[in-house]
């Protein structure tokens, strides 16, 4: 699209010539339009009113909606969740999963907060006629809560009488929860009361709507009329604003305008100069000086046409080019060609044979970059050193790398500030173990939010291990991800299922001097148990030197740390070294899970099968748990089923989130191995 510049337009009743101008407006015509325009803004206001009433209608539907009886069935489903939460804690303890002094704290503060849950519900109760009988559940509950808490813990497994009190509770739980659920019933039926109406009332604003559009499209094809002679002649004005009235090219204000307009692919400029086009114009003319100009343009637009570009005219005899490619290296060198070939042609001036030569400078630029007078700076200035090399010659901009630099040293130095900032987060990936069917643990991924946006890992990563900022980055990720295994694995947290966090190491982070000081600090410091944490390194890092690896590995498994080789299958292995480390995991690279799935290509997806089944076996033979990554598909769990995979991570099970709801994740899994185990104690008789 071609810049438009700021024009004088003729007024639309001054008569202008025939040919592509302005037509003359007859008043007759002028009255119709006025009409139409005051007519269309009287009946939009009446419209306006109409919507403006059943906008406070809908108000006057939803607030009750919004105010009342959205929070009063929120209410309800707390009530209902810290039942749950009561109940979990009896049963719990008559399970024998939490010692005494636990119970009495945990069934004092769910009892509370059931009180304070109960007494907001009041009026809703009182309102729906429940109030008697939920209020004679709760005060049942408290007595058989309160005679279950006298029970001695070692009378507990001796008598039946602690599990009588115990079904009673649960009876009277699952009462509470009818009753509970009539209310919420009632609720439900006056908010899908309350949300008809307010539909309807949408309903009758979108036909008002569909009115009023309909009207504005009658009356805009009349103005549309109107309106096409006017912007024919903008458009020739501002055509003739933003080119080069003798060779018809846009000029540099138009070449600006592009560069600074953002676009979804990148950039390719390229300058270029008339050698000694002084000496054309002072041997034949300035006459003849234009036709070269006018000639050259011609030959800038076919080239420019040949790669979707455009041709502009800058200061005399500098002329330019611009791309828009997604190859832009590329894109450069054959547009460059192109240009010396049209170059090697003759141009005709008044009889006369003359060649020019273009000494050409180019540069590129990246989608995304700053763009604007910098790539034309940029071009000029590789133009510059063409002219100083000499005549003809062609140089592309060689400074891109330090652009390249210059956003990576600014990403750098945010990231330095990003432990201060606290910018950091890091996200749990949850992994599931094949035969049991639960989770065994998550992995500690690390998440960089730069100014609000999360940055991909990708771009960030290696600018950490090239500036070695990724020594303390890691040992921000490894001391947080062992507070938060230490959390998981607290005694009122555990009910009987550990949870592992693996952590992934760098190179950098395994060749620093103290790394093994590091590691005991961050564990002495966070209080975990070491068996909690899994240590992840790379296969093409443990291979780097094998024998310094093999001492650190030992020394880390001495500290009682699992120990694990990553994106195995990527790297160059040395069976005798993998022999030796002692490592607990292996874990399958996922470029070889997504191959499996493969239906396109039976041969590779055979391959694959075969090298993952080699992989298993391998690692089975070294007595080594597997695990596959990347796994996002039923058939590939499958097929890791039946080749004997151990365990399993990828979108499939658990997608990587923040701690709190892999938390929720982890509760999910504990709370329903308690379920099953609770349903055996209950089913089977006391031992």
């Amino acid at each position: 699209m071609q810049p438009i510049r700021s024009v004088a337009i003729p007024h639309a009743a001054d008569p202008i010539g025939s040919h592509g101008t302005l037509p003359v407006v007859s008043r007759r015509y002028r009255r119709l339009v006025y009409s139409l325009l005051g007519s269309l803004i009287t009946i939009g206001i009446i419209l306006s009113l109409v919507m403006a009433w059943s906008s406070a209608d809908i108000r006057r539907s939803a607030t009750p909606l919004l105010r009342e009886q959205v929070p009063e069935l929120r209410q309800l489903a707390d009530l209902e969740a810290a039942l749950l939460r009561h109940q979990l804690i009896l049963n719990n303890y008559f399970a024998g999963s939490i010692d005494r002094d636990d119970f009495l704290v945990g069934e004092m503060q769910a009892r509370l907060q059931l009180i304070r849950l109960f007494e907001q519900l009041v009026v809703p109760l009182n309102a729906t006629g429940q109030l008697a009988p939920v209020n004679g559940n709760v005060v049942e509950l408290a007595q058989l809560a309160d005679e279950f808490k006298r029970v001695d813990r070692e009378a507990l497994r001796r008598t039946a009488h602690p599990r009588e009190i115990l079904m009673q509770l649960n009876a009277v739980v699952k009462a509470l929860q009818e009753e509970l659920s009539v209310t919420r019933r009632e609720l439900e039926t006056n908010l899908y009361r309350g949300s008809d109406r307010t539909v309807a009332a949408i309903d009758k604003i979108t036909l008002l709507i569909f009115g009023f559009a309909g009207l504005t499209v009658l009356t805009s094809g009349f103005m549309l009329y109107h309106a096409r002679a006017r912007f024919n002649s903008e458009g020739r004005l501002a055509f003739q604003a933003a080119h080069d009235p003798l060779t018809g090219l846009a000029h540099r204000r138009a070449l600006e305008h592009r560069l600074g307009a953002r676009g979804s692919s990148g950039k390719v400029l390229v300058l270029g100069l008339v050698d000694r086009f002084d000496r054309i114009v002072g041997g034949l003319g300035h006459a003849r000086g234009d036709e070269l100009l006018q000639a050259l343009a011609q030959r800038l637009i076919k080239v420019a046409a040949d790669f979707e570009g455009q041709a502009f005219s800058l200061d005399g005899p500098t002329v330019a080019l611009l791309f828009e490619r997604d190859s832009l290296e590329s894109c450069a060198d054959y547009a460059v060609e192109q240009l010396r070939r049209q170059m090697a042609e003759a141009f005709i001036l008044d009889g006369h044979e003359v060649f020019i030569d273009l000494t050409l400078g180019y540069a590129c630029e990246d989608s995304g970059e700053a763009q604007g007078e910098p790539l034309l700076r940029r071009a000029g200035a590789a133009l510059q050193s063409a002219m100083r090399i000499g005549g003809g010659s062609v140089v592309g901009y060689s400074s891109m790398l330090q652009t390249l630099s210059l956003a990576r040293l600014d990403m750098e130095t945010d990231l330095r500030h990003a432990l201060e900032r606290e910018e950091l987060e890091l996200f749990y990936q949850p992994q599931l173990d094949l035969p049991t069917g639960r989770l065994s643990g998550f992995e500690a991924l690390v998440r960089w939010r730069r100014s609000g946006r999360l940055v991909s890992p990708a771009d960030f990563i290696p600018i950490a291990e090239e500036s070695g900022l990724i020594i303390p980055i890691g040992d921000w990720i490894l001391e947080e991800a062992c507070r938060q295994a230490r959390r998981w694995n607290e005694p009122n947290m555990h009910q009987g299922l550990p949870v592992t966090v693996a952590v992934n190491l760098s190179m950098r982070q395994f060749r620093k001097t103290q790394f093994i000081e590091s590691i005991e600090q961050s564990l002495r410091r966070s209080e975990v148990n070491p068996t909690h944490i899994e240590l992840e390194l790379t296969e093409s890092a443990a291979m780097h030197n094998p024998d310094q690896v093999l001492q650190l590995l030992q020394r880390l498994r001495g500290m009682g740390l699992a120990l694990a080789i990553d994106d195995f299958g990527t790297g160059y292995s040395s069976l005798a070294y993998l022999q030796r480390f002692p490592l607990d995991k292996l874990k399958i690279d996922q470029s070889f899970v997504r191959e499996l799935s493969r239906g396109d290509d039976a041969a590779a997806k055979r391959n694959a099968e075969n090298i993952v089944r080699a992989m298993i076996t391998l690692g089975h033979q070294l007595n080594l748990r597997v695990i596959a990554e990347g796994v996002e598909t039923e058939e590939q769990m499958h097929q890791l089923v039946q080749l004997g995979c151990d365990a399993i991570q990828g979108y499939l099970y658990g997608r990587p989130v923040p701690a709190v709801m892999a938390q929720e994740f982890l509760l999910r899994e504990r709370l329903s191995h308690l379920a099953r185990h609770d349903a055996t104690l209950l089913s089977g008789p006391p031992h």
